[in-house]
Formats: structure tokens, sequence, C-alpha cells
């Protein structure tokens, strides 16, 4: 056993017996005898349970390996933080089309906009190279690693590319990575408040997150994640400045400035107009980091993409093509100026029984963007090919008539928009039910009551049904901590035997057997859940990973602690009310305690939104079935445990979908 944890073990059992001791004492006769053997049985039987814990801590100690280097221990967490991020991204590079048959070779070039500090601050005598480089997206790792202080700011228009400029560079800065070199970790900043967080809790909170295998602590030692942070092992590539608030982004902008002034290196992604509002309103940009903007697409470079893939592509594509040709600033070129509106007019205008000459009509870009958001989800869940079967195949993607996918899509934006997020959580879904902690009361309330009171009365069923349903209400409040897929668990000595110390003091509070039994009860059940904490597995979370995970814990840990809790309180209750109503009081508390505080509880949550949700219509009933095939079909990215839509701009169309579905398809005279 560890030597700080002993004296807790001895505080436990010393009041344990001074518990039992001074409940003999104060007890009267003729009970006297009949109350001794009661407490000898409890007593024994709960020294029995301290020596078997003290005896399986000491199995522990001796089977704990010898103490390993803490600087080797973060080495090991430097490579295996290096090998997860390179099989996420590489996953999603190939998901999102990046890497075949190669990426859309969007420009770059030293901004023009008042948003750098002098060339002297940001180059220093050694980086006059990097000053006149300019590139393409496979070659912005080769300016990042000419600048002195490896700190780059990327801007540019919506849909210009610069999240998959993140991830390709990513992937640049993990292939060209030197043993002991920092790793290359891409983020996104939405959902940080650097008024409330650090930038370098927030850091190390997130790699927790994404990363859980870091929380092995016989590998990596304790707080592998903050010590990565601390000790500059990471190069922070943060995607979405222009996604936080503007008040927000402004704060963010002065804590990355303390990060920059301490020479590490960082990459930072934001909408170009947004990143000049920002600097403008702080007066402060980042000291040391150059600021590249990628440049429109070229219609050459428009005229090479749309038709690539296609049967017949070139025919049916040269209406567009010669337009574009012929008016090279003309409506159409304007909106097919960035990768997003490319990539979605090839997409929409796919199927065989399109005409793309209908975006040669159009005389607003605007209307062209929105024509193309609107025409993309059916051409995604339009009709397929069906799979061979092969056994080497991906899954065949599901059947989803494309009006239903457009309504269950659009209601997942306006719930995220109502968030204000774009970090579509399954465990968070639970929000988008109306006052859904109120529902929740009153489910269990109403299911649980009843029940109870048909056993033990009106008045107590009505008092279990108010009970449980406060539980379940401010169980429904927690939300924000579920669904992190934990997958075992260790006990925590000194939590244990303070839930222990506690629990027999309020015992002995009440000074009769009634009450030593509670005391017992709550020490127990605190002590244990309490004494429990999750670590994480070796794997990558993924939100299928996260959600069977989260499920398996509800199946397993939610009846362990319903078997605890109606235990003890049947037995509590059983003495003082006799064995029936102990009996039907065990069998309600348990069930009630397994759903509520059992491990895995996000699952149920889950599971109770997802019946109110799809009885609605609001969306499909295997809803996790629903967002895998989304994200195979590209219509979602995915980050940790955690989907996004594949861009904002899809998301808060969708958002607004009843708008823009009233606006309809905008149309015109072809521009002169």
């Amino acid at each position: 056993m560890d030597d700080r944890a002993r004296p807790w073990w001895l505080l436990g059992t010393g009041v344990t017996g001074m518990a039992a001791t001074a409940l003999l004492l104060v007890q009267e006769p003729p009970a006297w005898l009949d109350t001794a053997d009661q407490l000898g049985s409890v007593a024994g039987a709960l020294l029995g349970a301290v020596s078997l814990a003290v005896a399986v801590a000491g199995l522990r100690a001796a089977r704990r390996p010898a103490p390993v280097d803490p600087a080797t221990l973060l080495e090991d967490a430097v490579d295996e933080l290096a090998r997860q991020v390179r099989r996420q991204w590489d996953h999603e590079a190939g998901v999102r089309g990046l890497l075949r048959p190669e990426p859309l070779r969007v420009r770059w070039s030293p901004t023009g906009r008042r948003v750098t500090t002098t060339p002297v601050e940001v180059l220093r005598p050694t980086g006059s190279e990097a000053a006149r480089s300019h590139g393409d997206v496979t070659e912005v790792g080769r300016l990042w690693r000419q600048l002195p202080a490896r700190q780059l700011v990327v801007i540019g228009a919506a849909g210009a590319g610069k999240t998959s400029l993140a991830v390709l560079l990513t992937l640049d800065l993990l292939e060209e990575r030197q043993e002991r070199q920092e790793v290359p970790v891409l983020l996104t900043l939405a959902g940080w408040d650097p008024r409330k967080e650090h930038v370098d809790t927030w850091l190390a909170r997130r790699l927790a997150e994404f990363y859980p295998a870091l929380a092995n602590r016989s590998r990596f030692g304790r707080d592998a994640t903050v010590r990565l942070v601390d000790r500059a092992r990471i190069v922070p590539v943060l995607d979405g400045l222009d996604e936080m608030p503007p008040p927000l982004r402004a704060a963010a902008v002065r804590a990355l400035t303390d990060v920059a002034g301490r020479d590490r290196p960082l990459v930072l992604t934001c909408r170009a107009e947004e990143y000049q509002k920002t600097i403008a309103a702080t007066g402060t940009p980042l000291a040391q980091a150059a600021v590249v903007e990628i440049e429109p697409l070229t219609g050459q470079q428009a005229r090479e993409y749309l038709p690539a893939g296609q049967a017949n592509g070139a025919q049916r594509w040269a209406p567009v093509i010669d337009h574009l040709e012929a008016h090279p600033h003309g409506p159409l070129a304007q909106a097919l100026s960035t990768p997003l509106m490319v990539y979605l007019a090839r997409t929409a205008y796919t199927p065989t029984d399109t005409d793309p000459a209908a975006l040669t009509r159009f005389t607003d870009p605007t209307a062209v963007e929105e024509h193309l958001l609107q025409e993309y989800l059916p051409a995604i869940y339009g009709p397929r090919t069906p799979a061979r079967g092969h056994p080497d195949d991906p899954p065949p993607l599901h059947h989803y008539p494309p009006d239903k996918a457009h309504q269950w899509l659009a209601f997942l934006a306006r719930h995220l928009q109502q968030r204000n997020s774009r970090d579509l959580n399954w465990w968070h879904l639970i929000t988008a039910v109306p006052q859904h902690e109120l529902v929740f009361g009153l489910v269990f309330g109403l299911m649980f009551g009843p029940i109870f009171g048909l056993v033990a009365g009106l008045v107590d069923g009505v008092i279990f049904g108010l009970v449980s349903g406060l539980a379940a209400f401010l169980n429904a409040l927690d939300y924000q901590r579920m669904g992190r897929g934990l997958v075992r668990f260790r006990i925590r000595s000194r939590i244990l035997a303070v839930g222990l110390v506690v629990g027999l003091v309020g015992g002995l509070a009440f000074s009769l057997m009634g009450g030593l039994m509670g005391g017992l009860m709550g020490a127990l059940m605190g002590g244990t859940v309490a004494g429990f904490e999750s670590v994480d597995g070796n794997e990558l979370l993924d939100p299928q990973l996260a959600f069977r995970r989260d499920r398996a814990l509800f199946l397993t840990g939610g009846p362990v602690v319903g078997l605890v809790v109606g235990l003890l309180l049947g037995l509590s209750v059983g003495i003082v009310f006799g064995p029936v109503f102990g009996l039907m009081a065990g069998l309600m508390a348990g069930l009630v305690a397994g759903l509520l505080l059992g491990f895995g509880r996000a699952w149920f949550q889950f599971g109770m939104a997802r019946i109110w949700l799809a009885a609605g219509g609001r969306l499909p009933w295997r809803v996790m079935r629903f967002l895998d095939d989304a994200y195979r079909r590209g219509v979602l990215r995915q980050v940790g445990a955690t989907y996004q839509f594949r861009h904002a701009r899809l998301q808060d169309h969708l958002a607004n979908a009843d708008r823009a579905r009233r606006l309809g398809v905008a149309g015109g005279s072809p521009v002169e």
C-alpha cells in the first residue's frame, strides 16, 4: 500500500471501531444483547471488507513497477501523442478527400493587411527568405520551418480552405518531425472562453479529452497533458478564431500574444476580415508571427477541378467553363473562387440528371452560394450504386430520403445554433428536449412514485416520487461532464477513507441502530462511488467508440451501483420497518440509483432524449447510425469524440433552412 494512503486506512478502521463501541454504550437494556449481536455482525463484515481492501492495496503496491525517470515518461507521452495525432488526421484527411488524387493546390502569399508587426520583429536577421515566400497548400510547412519563431497566422475568405490547410500542415509537420521534436496538435478554438480559462489550461484539457491514452499514469506519469503543454512539447495548430464570438476573439488574441511572447511555436487560422477587425480592436498583433493570406482560386483551377472524375465531364461542364472564361470577374467566377464552393458545385451537379449550365443564369454571387448549399444534400443523399458486398469494402451507406435527411440535419444545426456551438456531441442531445431537466424529473417521479406507493402507501409513494424526480432533475443538470467513454476504474483510497469517516460520524449523531445503518450505508455508498476514478483507454476516441463505451459502462456499472445502494438501504430500512418494506425500498432505491448514479448514465439520458426527439420526428430512431452515415458521406467531420458539420457555412445554412427554402432558386439573365 502507498505510504501516503496507510494513515487514511488506519483512521477509517479506527473510527469504525469507535463508532461500534460508542453505539454499544448508548443503547439501553433490554435490547442490549440483541443490539450487540447485530453490531458485531455489522462490525465483522465491515472489518472484513477493510481487511480485504488493505490486502488488495498491498498486492497492488507489491506489483507496482519501479519508479521511472519523469523525463523518460514525458518522452513516451510525446511519442504516443505523435502516433495518435498521425492516426487521427491521416484518417480524417482521407475521409475529407484531401489526399486523392492530390490536394487542390490553393495558393497563399504574405498578406497586405495591417495585421502584423514589422518584418524585423517577425523575421529577425535570419528570416529574410521567408519574407518573400509564397506557395501552395503543400508548401506552407516549409514556410513555418523557415520562420525564426515558428509562429504563423493563416487568414482567408470563408470557405477558402483554411481548415484543410491546417490538416495538411499538421500531417506535413508530423512527416518531417525529428526525434524529440514538438508534436503538432490541431484543435478548434470554438468553445474556449479565454476570460475564464488560461490558454495552457485549455490546451491541457483538450489534449486529455481528445487523447485519453495520455491519462495512463503508469505509462506517462501524473498530469502528462499538463507537462506536455508546460514544457512546450506541442505545436498548437489552432483553427477557427473567427468561430468565437467577437468579444472572445480579442481576449483570445491577447492570451495567444502571451504564448507567442514566450517563443513557443503555434499556428492560427481565421477569416481575413474577422482577423483584421480583431487586431484593430486589440491594437496588438502577434508580435513574432508571420501572416499569410489564402488567395482566391483562379478560373483555371476551377475549370480543371469541376469536370474531374465524371463521365462526360468535359461536355457537361463546357457551358460553365466557357462562361468562366468569358466573365472572369462575373458573379459565377466570384462564387467559385473558394474550394468550398467549387466542391459544392461539383458535388451538386455530379448526378447525371442535373445540368451544370443552370449556374450560368445567376446574377449575384450570394445567390450562387445559397443555391449550391441548398442543392448539396439532395445530391449527397441521392440514389447510389449498390455496394458489391465484398468483405474488404467499407460498410454500405444507408438509404435516407433526401428530404428527411435535410430535416434531421437542419434540426441538429438549429440545436447547435441555440447552444452557440460547432461541436455536435451525442451526450448533449438531452438539451434538445425542451425543459429537459423538468421532463427528466417528471418522468422519474411519475414512474417510480406510484410503484412505491402501491406497497408503502400513498404518502410514502408521493415522497419517494418527489425524491426520485428531484434526483433526476439534478442529474440532468450534469450533462456537461458526461460522454467521455470511460473504460475502467481505480480505487482512490484517500477519498474512500474520507467517505467512511464522514458516513460513520453521521451515523453516530443518531445513536440508534437505524442511524448507524444509515451512516454505514452513506459511508459505503459514497465511499464506493467517490472512491473510483475514471481512467481512459489507449484507443483514440471517436463518437461511435465513446457511445459504445458509455453504453457498456451503463450496463455494467449501473447495476453495480444499484446493487450496493439497494442492499445497504434495504438492510437499514428493513431493520427498522420490517423485511417487506426494506426489500421494496432497496429494490426501488437501487433501481433509481443505478439509473442516475451509475457510470455511463450519459447513454441513459441520450436514450430518453432519442425517444422524445424521434417521437416528434426531429431525428431518426437510430441517431448514431445516421450521424455515422453523414460522416462517411462527408456532410459531417470528426474531431475526437465530437462531430462537426463539414463547414460552418453549411451549418449556418441548415440552421436557417426554412428561410432559405422560401427564397428558392435565384434566377436571372446571363451576365452581359
